[in-house]
């Protein structure tokens, strides 16, 4: 599970997401099957992600909700940042703004995203994602999330590889508010 994980991760960054959405189909039965939480919620946000990016928003969502429901505890213990953010994408496609605020809420995501800061890999994911709902639901002007995220673009130019994937999110969340990232994708 673990390599499949690896291996679609990949092919969803490089946009080839029919073929990382066959190779997680054909394993779906046997994700029951793993105790390994890691690689299991791993999988299921993956899996998420290849749905929303094939059109299938409400398929996607239903998928991350089905699981939240049956295995919250486990999903705030192993890979709440990874999940938290797929599921946040499928409530943003399906433009519900108000929602996103209350999971984010619910879970304590801003705090908890707070204290990856010192991560080599972080991204401030869900701290986006907020803004542009709030965007959305008229509580920030535009130029407030834009510079938000501008300034965190700033800070890891240095990192070819963090700036990469940074940039990569802001062109996945580019189709939901145009206006506050367009420019920022480059």
């Amino acid at each position: 599970l673990l390599y499949v994980n690896n291996l679609c991760n990949v092919l969803l960054r490089l946009d080839r997401y029919e073929e990382a959405w066959e190779i997680m189909r054909s394993m779906l039965s046997g994700i029951k099957s793993t105790r390994n939480f890691h690689s299991r919620i791993g999988f299921v946000s993956l899996y998420a992600k290849s749905l929303l990016k094939k059109g299938l928003s409400s398929e996607a969502r239903s998928y991350a909700e089905l699981y939240l429901r049956g295995y919250e505890n486990e999903i705030l213990l192993y890979r709440w940042h990874r999940f938290f953010t797929t599921y946040l994408e499928t409530l943003l496609s399906q433009r519900q703004y108000q929602e996103m605020v209350q999971v984010i809420r619910r879970y304590g995501l801003i705090k908890r995203e707070f204290t990856y800061q010192s991560r080599a890999d972080y991204l401030p994911a869900i701290q986006w994602l907020r803004g542009i709902a709030q965007y959305h639901l008229g509580i920030l002007e535009k130029e407030e999330v834009t510079n938000q995220i501008e300034a965190h673009l700033r800070q890891i130019s240095k990192d070819e590889n963090r700036l990469i994937v940074a940039r990569h999110f802001v062109s996945d969340l580019l189709p939901y508010a145009p206006e506050v990232l367009k420019g920022l994708q480059s």
